[in-house]
């Protein structure tokens, strides 16, 4: 899985940690501030954690410098391996999805096209029907892989999440979520909405730039 591949090599800093996980994994924690740029990008959109991977290898974690240090515990080496986990989890079953059932239907939308194509005038009036309902039948199962990607990433978001409140502690979890709103307070001087505990995952999660 790519994470946000423009941002890998736009990095100009150096990490501040590196942590070492299964697997060979690296994690660079790199801070935000540092990297003029992305901050200007980011943080003015409350991302002040931002990863990037580009080998499924070598993970870089950009962290805001006021945020990080109230937080902290959110990103050690057993959470940031759960986070990885996470995002393995999703690529496996998200692939499994688009193997057994967008791309069939995607090669039989193109034959069924292709054989329009060539036999339409034998087909007179019943062309466009059989048109239009492959369309339709295309666009649902389009709705469908939607919804099923959504319920898996729903799933191993709740279960990730849980995990990170059984290394923290669930009562410290809370602090953690009241310590994050804080910091959102105090960046933008502004009285936000409190946080879920999902978003200790979304916070995380670069669905909106991943790359293929």
């Amino acid at each position: 899985m790519k994470i946000n591949p423009k941002i890998f090599n736009s990095v100009t800093s150096e990490p501040f940690d590196v942590q070492e996980l299964k697997d060979g994994v690296v994690v660079e924690l790199h801070s935000l501030n540092q990297n003029e740029a992305l901050f200007n990008e980011y943080a003015p959109k409350a991302k002040f954690a931002i990863w990037t991977c580009v080998d499924n290898k070598t993970y870089r974690l950009l962290l805001e410098d006021t945020y990080y240090p109230r937080t902290r515990e959110l990103y050690g080496k057993r959470v940031n391996q759960c986070m990885i986990d996470f995002w393995d989890a999703v690529e496996v079953e998200r692939g499994k999805v688009m193997k057994f059932i967008f791309l069939p239907v995607s090669l039989l939308v193109f034959i069924i096209f292709i054989l329009l194509m060539i036999f339409g005038e034998q087909l007179g009036n019943a062309q466009m029907i059989i048109m239009t309902v492959t369309l339709i039948g295309f666009i649902v199962a389009n709705v469908f892989v939607n919804k099923k990607v959504e319920k898996i990433l729903n799933k191993h978001n709740s279960e990730a999440v849980e995990k990170i409140k059984n290394i923290v502690g669930h009562k410290r979890f809370d602090e953690l979520m009241d310590e994050q709103q804080a910091h959102y307070d105090d960046f933008f001087g502004i009285n936000d909405e409190e946080p879920t505990e999902e978003e200790v995952v979304e916070e995380n999660n670069p669905n909106e730039e991943q790359g293929e």
